[in-house]
C-alpha cells in the first residue's frame, strides 16, 4: 500500500514578496512569534488533505493550466487574524477581483471546496491564542504595496511545523 501525503494545493510566492515579508518580520521581532522562514511562505488554496495518488493530483494540475490565465493580487496590509480580537497568526491580507474565480475553478478541478474567507492572504507568523495577552501591541494593520503576479499553482507537502516541501508546479 502507497503511504498516504498530507498535501494541500497553493501557489508559490515570488522572490521578491517573500524578501519583502523576510524584511518585515525582521523588523518586528519584538512580536514573539513562529515566524514562517520564507521559503514557507505560500497562498493556501486547498487547505490539506491525506492523499496516496499525487500523480493523480498532478494530472489535474496539468489540465487545469489550461483553463486559468494570470492575474495580480494587491497585498496592501498587515494585520492579526483571523479574528482581530483573538487572533492566533500575523497575515499579509490581498485584493483581486479574480481571485474567488481563479479558487472556484481549482476547487471544481479538484472536487474539494475550502469554507474559510477566499480572501487572498499569506501566513506570516503563528503563535497561541492565550499568548496574545503578553504582547507588546495588541493592534496590528500596517499598510503595505506588494502586487504579486499569480501565474504558477503548486503541489505541497505538509511536513508539520510550518515546512512543507514542492512536489509539483506548474505555470499558467
Amino acid at each position: 500500500m502507497i503511504p498516504k501525503k498530507r498535501i494541500f494545493i497553493g501557489i508559490k510566492l515570488s522572490r521578491r514578496l517573500a524578501g519583502n515579508i523576510a524584511e518585515w518580520q525582521e523588523k518586528n521581532q519584538d512580536l514573539k512569534v513562529r515566524w514562517l522562514s520564507s521559503e514557507n511562505t505560500h497562498i493556501t488554496l486547498l487547505p490539506p488533505w491525506l492523499e496516496s495518488n499525487v500523480d493523480k493530483i498532478k494530472e489535474k494540475m496539468e489540465a487545469l493550466k489550461w483553463e486559468i490565465r494570470p492575474f495580480t493580487i494587491y497585498f496592501d496590509k498587515i494585520a492579526f487574524g483571523p479574528n482581530p480580537k483573538n487572533p492566533r497568526l500575523i497575515w499579509v491580507r490581498g485584493e483581486s477581483h479574480e481571485f474567488d474565480g481563479f479558487k472556484k475553478k481549482v476547487e471544481s478541478v479538484f472536487e474539494n471546496q475550502d469554507l474559510r474567507e477566499p480572501r487572498p492572504h499569506i501566513t506570516i507568523a503563528r503563535f497561541e491564542a492565550s499568548g496574545f495577552a503578553k504582547f507588546p501591541r495588541k493592534e496590528l494593520e500596517e499598510s503595505v504595496n506588494w502586487p504579486e503576479e499569480i501565474k504558477n499553482i503548486t503541489l505541497f507537502e505538509s511536513l508539520g511545523e510550518s515546512k512543507y516541501k514542492i512536489l509539483y508546479d506548474i505555470a499558467f
